[in-house]
């Protein structure tokens, strides 16, 4: 993976106007709309957006937002022509290593998908992440639609390890 730059704008619109995204806010926009995403979340100086690569081709975008929080989040879009090919887990497992071996000592990785989105939550589960969180009509579409999404997360203690640490679940109604 590579850091996308300021310079890279057109190619990052080109390659998001060339495919829909189906389990993101908005399933496809406008140029224009693509430029201020870009600038206020690709540009944003509290994310690290880098361009997924395969076969020297450039197929995919992988953000880790809130990266100089304790806790960062991450958003991957991989290029309809890719889909199913495995590549979201190497992107989630390279993802993983890198956090963790920032300078600064993060704690968890989360990620939120909606319900729907069976193959990123098959991703998360491959990759040791922990379904963490189920929340009902937490995902507004660009339409002003609710769906509902699950929240996962990777914690430090289990970076390394074969299986991640069990969930405890409290019985408790309240």
């Amino acid at each position: 993976m590579t850091l996308i730059h300021n310079d890279d704008e057109n190619e990052v619109i080109t390659f998001l106007l060339a495919s829909t995204w189906p389990f993101h806010r908005s399933v496809s926009s406008s140029d224009e709309e693509y430029r201020k995403v870009f600038h206020s979340f690709y540009m944003n100086r509290n994310n690290q957006a880098f361009w997924i690569e395969n076969d020297g081709k450039k197929v995919g975008l992988f953000v880790i937002e809130d990266i100089n929080d304790d806790i960062p989040f991450i958003d991957m879009r991989l290029a309809e022509r890719v889909r199913g090919q495995g590549l979201g887990k190497q992107c989630l497992q390279w993802a993983t290593d890198y956090v963790f071996q920032l300078p600064q000592k993060k704690y968890r990785i989360e990620g939120h998908t909606k319900v729907a989105n069976i193959a990123m939550r098959k991703t998360f589960h491959a990759c040791g992440y922990v379904k963490e969180g189920y929340f009902r009509d937490a995902w507004e579409n660009s339409d002003g639609s609710l769906e509902d999404c699950l929240c996962y997360a990777f914690i430090r203690r289990d970076w390394g390890k074969d299986t991640p640490t069990p969930l405890p679940v409290d019985e408790l109604p309240f």
